[in-house]
């Protein structure tokens, strides 16, 4: 009885521990095949952000004091910018950008003016893959940026 107690521990370890890494390794090859997020560092890119983080920043406080917000939709390959803010007249056109963390051939810049004067911008982006951007607006003399988040399915 104690050998057979004995031999069934010993057979788990030969056999069930390298078929549940197996099943582990499958199960994660899977999920990241599935969940595609492009991770390429560059520390060239990664300096020069951190150069102009500041800068950014002190734009972001004038946009919060200035209450400025935007919403973002996204409709087949048109991009919809809405400033909440309404149009601003002392800012016509704003320059709007949408850039990949990671992947410099997917950024893309617009400078765009309101069809409807209420405030929407309407972007064709010619975006032929999804994944997450970041959209950031701004008007043409830097004055003052929003940047937001944005999840684009193609």
């Amino acid at each position: 009885m104690i050998k057979k107690r004995s031999l069934n521990g010993v057979l788990f370890l030969i056999l069930g521990i390298p078929i549940l890494s197996l099943i582990i390794g499958i199960i994660a090859i899977y999920l990241s095949q599935v969940h595609k997020e492009h991770v390429i560092f560059n520390s060239e890119n990664h300096i020069k952000s951190q150069k102009y983080k500041n800068l950014n920043e002190d734009k972001i406080l004038i946009a919060k004091k200035m209450k400025i917000k935007i919403d973002v939709t996204f409709q087949k390959t048109q991009l919809v910018v809405h400033l909440q803010k309404g149009l601003l007249s002392k800012y016509p056109l704003l320059k709007i950008k949408v850039y990949h963390k990671t992947m410099k051939d997917l950024d893309r810049t617009f400078i765009v003016k309101s069809k409807d004067n209420n405030g929407y911008y309407n972007i064709d982006t010619q975006l032929k893959e999804p994944s997450i951007f970041n959209i950031s607006v701004e008007p043409l003399d830097g004055d003052w940026i929003v940047i937001q988040k944005a999840n684009i399915n193609v």
